[in-house]
């Protein structure tokens, strides 16, 4: 029975054993092949004794990305926005706010490129002089938040979610800082 080893660009390696015209079809689409597996195609061949494992993703491909929460807190004391953070959100007991700042001045500054973990999130409150735990910031996050914020994935005990502020969130906070309070 065929086997064969591929290694995908982003580390994942594969090991494909099964029937021949299987094994070349799995290949083909590793190679950007166009034999795309649709909907009626044949499925692998498994049952005649051949098998299909993949590997443990090395740990570059699964990395996350490489984010500088010290410029997330520059932006914050320097934007156009700042006074009105500072007297809105940083100055106020309403820890929501406090929560979605650091989202908001991604969204609005960096074009909602990536978003950040409950411990980038407490991180940066620490930097901006609101302290607030990794634990309460995750609390927050899925609890009273939640509405204003969407995740990568499922939360679940010590996997990293990675939020993002959704269009709910942007409006609140914009209408916070725009308050004449």
């Amino acid at each position: 029975m065929p086997k064969t080893t591929i290694k995908l660009p982003n580390g994942t390696v594969i090991t494909v054993e099964g029937a021949v015209e299987d094994v070349e079809r799995i290949v083909a689409v590793a190679n950007g092949g166009s034999s795309a597996i649709q909907y009626g195609d044949k499925k692998p061949n498994l049952k005649k004794g051949g098998k299909a494992t993949v590997a443990k993703q090395t740990a570059a491909s699964t990395a996350a990305p490489k984010i500088d929460l010290m410029a997330i807190v520059h932006l914050a004391r320097t934007c156009h926005e700042s006074d009105a953070i500072a007297k809105h959100v940083l100055d106020k007991r309403a820890v929501v706010n406090r929560v979605l700042l650091p989202l908001y001045l991604i969204h609005e500054h960096e074009s909602n490129s990536f978003g950040l973990t409950s411990g980038e999130i407490s991180k940066v409150l620490k930097e901006l002089g609101t302290p607030l735990t990794q634990a309460n910031t995750s609390t927050y996050l899925s609890g009273d938040a939640r509405t204003y914020v969407i995740g990568d994935k499922t939360r679940i005990k010590g996997q990293p979610v990675r939020y993002k502020i959704i269009r709910r969130g942007v409006r609140h906070i914009r209408d916070l800082l725009k308050s004449p309070k």
